[in-house]
C-alpha cells in the first residue's frame, strides 16, 4: 500500500532495512501492518489516497520540501497562496490525527472511508466491537 511522508526528516529501521525520509510528500510502499507499527512509533505517514484528497499542487509540494515554515512565508506575487496552503496543511494535519487514532486502535480493517481505514476496537474494553466513528 502506498503511504506519503508528511514530515521534514525521519529515518526508520537499521542496516539494509533502513529507510530515510527527506522530502515532504515522499511516497513509500509499506504493508499496512508495518505502516501501523511505524505510525505507532511516531513516523508521520498517511495513506497515499488520503494525501491526494488534500490536492497539493506541484508548486506547493516544492515549497513544502523546504519545510513548513519556509513554505508558509508570504509570496508577494500571490499573497493568497500562503493562506490556501495553510488550509491544506490544516486539513492534512486533521487526517494525520485520524490516522494516529487508527494506530491506537487494536485492529484495522481496509475500508473505503476517507482515512483509508476503518477502526474497530477489540478486546475486553467497553469499546469492544464498536466502530470509532460510532463512539
Amino acid at each position: 500500500m502506498t503511504f506519503r511522508f508528511i514530515g521534514t526528516f525521519s529515518e526508520v529501521g537499521r542496516g539494509a532495512e533502513r529507510v530515510a525520509f527527506r522530502r515532504f510528500g515522499e511516497e513509500v510502499e509499506f504493508d499496512p501492518a508495518k505502516a501501523l507499527e511505524l505510525v505507532r512509533g511516531g513516523l508521520p505517514i498517511i495513506p497515499g489516497e488520503t494525501f491526494d484528497l488534500v490536492g497539493f499542487t506541484e508548486d506547493e509540494l516544492k515549497r513544502l520540501r523546504r519545510g513548513r515554515s519556509a513554505a508558509l512565508m508570504p509570496d508577494p506575487a500571490r499573497p493568497e497562496a500562503s493562506s490556501e496552503l495553510a488550509l491544506k496543511l490544516q486539513e492534512l494535519d486533521e487526517f494525520f490525527v485520524q490516522h494516529r487514532q487508527i494506530s491506537a486502535a487494536d485492529k484495522i480493517l481496509p475500508s473505503a472511508d476517507i482515512t483509508g481505514f476503518e477502526i474497530t476496537y477489540v478486546g475486553e474494553s467497553e469499546l469492544a466491537g464498536q466502530r470509532a466513528e460510532d463512539i
